[in-house]
């Protein structure tokens, strides 16, 4: 992977989120593949797996759309995932910018699905701004696996969030913030709405408020790579396959 760490790291500690890394396009192709050809499970639920060609016929079988669907043990069962996973570059920046050596908690491989019936449940996709608090200093890589626009589920962030928080901010049970109230104390020039063609990565310090938008012409598939300092068992897609069904 082509970049600079130095930049990468000094673009995290000012804003939070940093733009500039890019899958190799045979790193790509082997995530596209492991995703065509396994099962991801709709709504996250167990029994409900399904290949991605398969998905219309699925949601038939389940009476109701899915918002999203997720791939399970994906760093066991894709060779490129896990090797994105031990990548020097990736692991040289979360060194940096975490300051000790970084644990590899997880990975998430999920799309979000175009909804088009009415009463999409926001929360249940973390479509509202929020804010993770995975361990007290987190770092997370997130990269594009089909073509992101305007119209296909960018992901959003406010930069500089990770930083200057309302005490209000800190001490709620809940890390959900009205956008409104966000855009007024940050600044709307603050708000980063991430496009991008398919192998488009960016990092993301996850204390940086973020969230992901409805797909409104096309299905978004995303991968997500995580270091913390410790792990908590907390964003791990490990599941018995004994628990896993067909839909």
């Amino acid at each position: 992977m082509d970049l600079k760490v130095d930049d990468a790291v000094n673009c995290l500690q000012k804003d939070g989120v940093y733009l500039g890394l890019q899958l190799p396009k045979s790193i790509l192709q082997e995530i596209l593949s492991f995703a065509y050809s396994n099962n991801c499970y709709g709504d996250a639920e167990y029994t409900c797996g399904f290949l991605y060609s398969e998905k219309d016929k699925a949601i038939k079988q389940h009476g109701k759309p899915f918002i999203r669907a997720e791939y399970y043990n994906t760093a066991a069962l894709c060779p490129a995932i896990k090797k994105l996973a031990s990548d020097p570059k990736l692991l040289d920046i979360a060194t940096q910018y975490l300051g000790k050596t970084p644990v590899f908690t997880g990975s998430r491989l999920h799309w979000i699905f175009v909804v088009k019936e009415a009463g999409y449940d926001l929360n249940k996709a973390a479509m509202n701004f929020h804010y993770d608090l995975n361990d007290y200093c987190s770092l997370r890589f997130f990269f594009y696996l089909t073509d992101v626009d305007l119209l296909s589920g960018p992901h959003v962030c406010i930069r500089g969030s990770h930083k200057r928080k309302k005490l209000t901010y800190l001490f709620s049970l809940i890390r959900r913030q009205p956008e409104a109230e966000l855009l007024d104390y940050y600044g709307a020039e603050k708000s980063l709405t991430v496009c991008g063609p398919a192998g488009f990565g960016f990092a993301e310090d996850v204390f940086c408020f973020h969230k992901a938008t409805p797909p409104i012409s096309k299905d978004r598939l995303m991968l997500q790579i995580q270091f913390n300092l410790h792990n908590y068992g907390e964003q791990t897609d490990i599941v018995d396959p004994v628990l896993l069904r067909q839909a």
